[in-house]
């Protein structure tokens, strides 16, 4: 039996006695699980559900829903035109067009199509029709909702963990529900609706942006069950999921109608269900993995692509260092070979979007702006039986509107030979500035913008400690936690060669705001790789006392930084000042933190207290630095409507005044 095998025995084992020594006790709750199957879900999934709980109110509370980047018009455009019941290719005007209803620079420039895949368009449609039922009073629902959410995670702390919600022995559970309560009073009584009926009411916007507050918080479920997953241990989970959240964009793309957070969304589903697989070795979880690849070829074809080559590398090569994968009978080795060929079933709804917008199943749908089909869409026939001429942007829409227009692109002859050019455009690597585009996107983007370093900095526990923890102290982790390893830097390498092309753009286009957004999904792989890393070079109780002071951290740290803005007004203030400010304290503290981890590495005595502090310090920043972006420039947003929560919305206009959002 191979080593990868013994594993996942033991670890299975371990598993199974962790979860309840007494059998007899385990056998009796699944035999009443159907009679008490709420009871059953809340015993089992609790810490998931305060997870999702706490990210909902959390997004919640700090959000307006608005846009921040003008490509957002395109989704809303189509989500409104869903909702309209008319085509979903060509723009009708509601977001992006002059008062005379022509198209405005940004539709000129993609002729006036929509290329955007409908997946996030029809996840927002129940959202949209949800809001419908409150119509101008849409937003109150927003604020039960908020009032609510606290309420559910002290009850549920109050039935799970009663311990946990005492201080000093007095119980904290009635004084929260108070607080909740009187904040919904407060917030009723500075209520002001949010226009929805009306035709220019932004509704479609906030219906896109209060989905992705829903697929955060399912993300950060998923996080804490891949942490949980990996790492067996609840509390360290937790700390996972707060590090991977924290030193990230996340949040900030949570609260824009971008599809960013639907991806990250995707790609932690595709890790959690191969993290299941690696340490579980379910056939089902299997299958899901490809499901979930071919749903993210559906939100972003170049990425589904280069993730699907990483994941069957890492899926085979797992059976293939193993011995009972060469011992299988003829069967099971049959349906390991079959096993990636789910990814179609999950793709089925790329290849019909991609037929109807393109007419090839295999074109993905942005190609109609790239020039890849000709750049106007198929004549109709006008009311008096003679060809619709289109040789303008200006007479698409106006076609469109008046129903003389066919809502299909036109593709150019042939099938699966229009899909070559795609690929070899897309993937083609420019070499000339590709090590000074690298140093800029992890460390100093030409551009201005915040690195991916200094949005992530433990991007480099990954990079640096990890591996020479590896080498020095391979003991240090299981055959199988090496493959996990291995899957995540696969999956890690494909985001980047997704956007390979890109490199020269993503360090120098200003507009690529605020942080390298193409490689937002890189922050989870590279989070988790360092969590490997920091669970190899700490104790168990060192992993306690860091959980607590990152919790400790990320309350303080951000509102210390937010007074320094506030105050100081750093390097001059401004957008390019504030990216200056947090830049340096982050690369200050990382360097500290190197210096301590390798001295522990080293076997250099290093007190407890300072490793600690200086990790938590660091996680905390790069939240500030999100909040910043999600708070503070919430004032550059458009299209959209003030925070969700009226007390949020008093608080910024009366403590917060932005003069200047260059």
């Amino acid at each position: 039996m191979s080593t990868l095998k013994k594993d996942s025995i033991q670890k299975r084992k371990n598993q199974k006695e962790r979860r309840d020594p007494k059998t007899s006790d385990e056998s009796s709750r699944a035999n009443h699980a159907p009679e008490n199957s709420i009871g059953w879900f809340l015993s089992e999934h609790t810490l998931s559900i305060l997870v999702f709980l706490f990210a909902l109110f959390f997004i919640i509370t700090i959000a307006n829903p608005a846009l921040f980047l003008n490509d957002g018009w395109i989704s809303a455009n189509q989500l409104h035109q869903l909702d309209e019941g008319t085509q979903l290719i060509v723009n009708e005007g509601k977001y992006g067009v002059f008062i005379n209803g022509t198209p405005g620079p940004y539709f000129e420039a993609r002729n006036n199509l929509l290329g955007y895949t409908l997946m996030l368009p029809l996840l927002s449609f129940p959202a949209l029709k949800f809001f419908y039922l409150f119509g101008d009073q849409f937003r109150f629902s927003v604020i039960l909702l908020w009032s609510i959410l606290p309420v559910l995670i002290a009850l549920l702390i109050e039935i799970r963990y009663p311990e946990r919600i005492q201080f000093r022995g007095i119980r904290l559970t009635i004084p929260i529900i108070g607080l909740a309560f009187a904040g919904l009073l407060a917030n009723i009584w500075l209520y002001n609706p949010f226009p929805f009926i009306s035709e220019n009411a932004p509704r479609e916007v906030a219906a896109i942006i209060f989905t992705n507050h829903i697929l955060f918080s399912l993300m950060a479920v998923m996080i804490f069950l891949i942490c949980k997953s990996i790492f067996e241990d609840d509390w360290y989970a937790l700390f996972g999921t707060l590090v991977c959240i924290s030193c990230s964009s996340y949040i900030f793309w949570a609260t824009d109608a971008k599809d960013h957070i639907l991806v990250a969304t995707l790609i932690t589903a595709v890790i959690l269900f191969f993290a299941r697989y690696t340490y579980k070795q379910r056939n089902l979880d299997a299958a899901l993995i490809f499901i979930a690849i071919g749903l993210l070829a559906w939100a972003r074809p170049e990425l589904g692509f280069t993730v699907f080559i990483a994941c069957v590398l890492s899926y085979f090569s797992m059976h293939i260092v193993s011995d009972s994968f060469r011992q299988s009978t003829k069967n099971r080795v049959l349906c390991i070979l079959l096993t990636p060929l789910w990814t179609f079933f999950g793709a089925i709804p790329f290849f019909v979007n991609n037929y109807i917008v393109t007419g090839n199943p295999l074109v993905p749908t942005l190609s109609i702006t790239h020039g890849y089909y000709q750049e106007r869409v198929s004549p109709g026939v006008s009311g008096e039986g003679s060809p619709v001429i289109i040789e303008s942007t200006t007479d698409v829409i106006a076609a469109s509107m008046s129903g003389e227009v066919s809502a299909s692109a036109i593709p150019y002859p042939g099938g699966i030979e229009d899909v070559i050019p795609v690929l070899t455009h897309h993937f083609n690597l420019t070499f000339n500035t590709l090590f000074s585009d690298l140093f800029g996107i992890l460390f100093a983007p030409v551009s201005g913008n915040m690195s991916l370093v200094a949005v992530s900095p433990i991007v480099v526990f990954a990079i640096i400690l990890l591996p020479a923890m590896i080498w020095h102290h391979s003991e240090r982790f299981s055959s199988i936690d090496r493959q996990m390893i291995r899957t995540l830097a696969f999956i890690a390498c494909a985001i980047w060669a997704a956007y390979i092309q890109y490199l020269p753009l993503l360090n120098h286009d200003s507009g690529i705001i605020p942080d390298i957004r193409y490689l937002m999904p890189f922050y989870l792989p590279a989070g988790l790789l360092a969590l490997f890393a920091l669970r190899g070079t700490l104790t168990v109780n060192e992993r306690w006392s860091l959980t607590l002071a990152t919790l400790i951290s990320v309350l303080l740290i951000p509102a210390i930084l937010f007074f320094i803005m506030i105050i100081v007004q750093p390097f001059g203030g401004l957008y390019a000042g504030y990216t200056t400010f947090f830049t340096l304290i982050i690369y200050g503290c990382l360097a500290i933190a190197l210096i301590l981890l390798s001295l522990r590495l080293m076997n250099y005595p290093v007190p407890q207290v300072y490793l600690i502090g200086i990790i938590a310090i660091l996680i905390a920043i790069p939240l500030g630095w999100q909040l910043m972006m999600t708070v503070l420039y919430s004032v550059a947003k458009f299209n959209g409507y003030p925070f969700w929560i009226p007390v949020i919305e008093q608080i910024y206009s009366s403590l917060i005044q932005v003069t200047d959002i260059s």
